[in-house]
């Protein structure tokens, strides 16, 4: 339950500044606005069951506030303003302290809330729309008081800023979670997906006309993607044999269907059919590890090829241990960079056996450059555009102090991620 809490925090931090206010459920947000979470799993029939304290309503009640109502993981989550809550509790008694919510998700795409001793009512518009969360405009129109500059606060501030990548990153997170929900603007959902597998690599195209597929993306391999926006919680059928004739009519290599999550029938009959189904979670967690690691097509091959049926975010390990790979072939780098002396030459074999050793030391993995790696690692600090090592016979020296070495190092890395 927590967990969850703290997934959808995550993404909430992309808006808006939260911190803790009281125990795990309550965050202040802004200057004057709390976020109010309840968790609930899901029970037969697609329900929600929540209970709402009245301790706590009557701590925030004279600010503006949001409940959160998650219903069964962090990517169903109704948000209901303060407004809207108090006109649905009037007249209402509590039940041991405590005003009783039930949420439905229906068979016909809708979600409905109903408190005991009233009738449901809509709430589609407000699952997963984070635009009821307080009032922005009320937000932007409060009045700061004059003070002096708080440098720190800006330097906290900027030591926080994220680069463009990563916020890039996070609004296509944002959408996919949204969108994913929107079954009346599917539209909307395929566009989102086709964003995602052009920042995968992939040259996409959205057709999404009826009796068609959604995305056709490619590569040196082709895919035709469906993308199926739903309120409830997953997918109960799939038509498997249209998807196949797309397939066949685009002469792609694989099917990939993406949605919130699947039943355990759909994931049967893709696994027969030889399809992949990708919950959102998915490629959360892909768009995740893009923000430090490249995802692209041939990446994900491997991952295509070997699996049908559905793919889960524990089978995305062999990315995390590439991109685990990477981080430690950067870290030996500036490792390399330190050992190197302006005067002392060192052989080829000397600089290996600090760097493996300090990496050992940090990391606990052992030897993980070998001799011939560490030659092509001074190579290429030897290239006219870096010019931070030069040879001496059969041992190295450094050019430049360590720290301006690193400088010009990270300087290059950067270019390379632009």
């Amino acid at each position: 339950m927590k967990r969850y809490y703290e997934k959808v925090i995550e993404r909430l931090k992309q808006e808006f500044n939260i911190e803790k206010f009281w125990g795990q459920t309550v965050f202040k947000i802004s200057r004057r606005g709390f976020l109010y979470f309840r968790y609930s799993k899901r029970h037969e029939g697609d329900k929600y069951f929540f209970g709402v304290e009245t301790d706590v309503i009557n701590q925030i009640k004279n600010s503006l506030y949001s409940i959160l109502f998650i219903c069964g993981d962090e990517n169903s989550v109704v948000v209901i303003p303060s407004d809207i809550f108090e006109r649905i509790i009037e007249g209402i008694k509590t039940s041991g302290n405590q005003w009783k919510i039930n949420i439905f998700f229906t068979k016909d795409e809708r979600v409905e809330l109903k408190v005991s001793g009233k009738e449901r009512i809509d709430v589609t518009k407000y699952l997963n729309n984070t635009d009821f969360i307080l009032s922005k405009v009320y937000l932007i129109k409060q009045k700061i008081p004059s003070k002096e500059i708080d440098y720190d606060l800006i330097k906290r501030k900027l030591e926080l800023k994220k680069d463009e990548k990563e916020v890039e990153i996070e609004l296509l997170k944002n959408k996919l979670v949204q969108y994913a929900s929107l079954s009346e603007q599917p539209k909307k959902f395929e566009e989102i997906i086709e964003k995602i597998f052009v920042e995968f690599g992939f040259e996409c195209k959205k057709i999404g006309k009826s009796g068609d597929t959604d995305v056709l993306a490619k590569s040196n391999y082709s895919v035709i993607i469906e993308a199926k926006s739903t309120k409830r919680r997953s997918i109960s059928r799939i038509n498997f044999t249209r998807l196949k004739q797309h397939k066949i009519k685009h002469n792609a290599d694989f099917i990939i269907v993406i949605a919130k999550d699947f039943e355990p029938a759909v994931i049967r009959d893709s696994e027969i059919e030889k399809a992949h189904l990708f919950p959102i979670e998915t490629i959360l967690g892909l768009l995740e590890i893009s923000k430090n690691f490249p995802i692209y097509p041939n990446l994900l091959f491997p991952l295509l090829e070997k699996k049908t049926g559905i793919v889960k975010k524990e089978d995305l390990g062999y990315i995390e241990t590439m991109y685990k790979e990477q981080k430690l072939l950067r870290e030996g780098l500036y490792l390399l960079i330190e050992i190197l002396s302006n005067e002392k030459p060192k052989t080829a074999d000397e600089i290996k056996g600090v760097v493996n050793t300090k990496l050992e030391e940090k990391y606990k993995v052992k030897d993980f450059f070998d001799r011939n790696e560490i030659e092509k690692i001074l190579s290429l600090l030897q290239i006219k555009s870096l010019n931070l090592v030069a040879k001496r016979k059969d041992s190295y020296v450094r050019l430049l102090d360590a720290k301006n070495s690193k400088k010009i190092l990270s300087f290059f890395f950067n270019s390379m991620k632009k």
